[in-house]
């Protein structure tokens, strides 16, 4: 069951996010957080603190925080993605 995000949710996340070639956009519209891959672009139901699915798909991602708090990584579809 999906949770609601929080205005926090809305200004964490977002950004680009890069693996050599493979990369992700998560942008915040609306008061939902979109994932675009390439011309795909898909809404992201919360599942927990920093963890995501896309709807209507198996695909979760994880959000992970370096020491500062911000967001450094997202890990999904069995890669790990950089912030940019």
């Amino acid at each position: 069951m999906a949770m609601e995000l929080t205005a926090a949710d809305l200004r964490r996340y977002p950004g680009t996010y890069r693996n050599g070639e493979s990369r992700v956009e998560i942008t915040a519209r609306a008061g939902k957080l979109y994932l675009k891959r390439g011309a795909q672009e898909a809404a992201l139901a919360k599942l927990g603190e920093g963890h995501f699915a896309t709807e209507g798909a198996a695909t979760e991602y994880i959000f992970v925080a370096g020491a500062d708090g911000r967001t450094e990584y997202v890990f999904g579809g069995g890669r790990a993605l950089a912030r940019q």
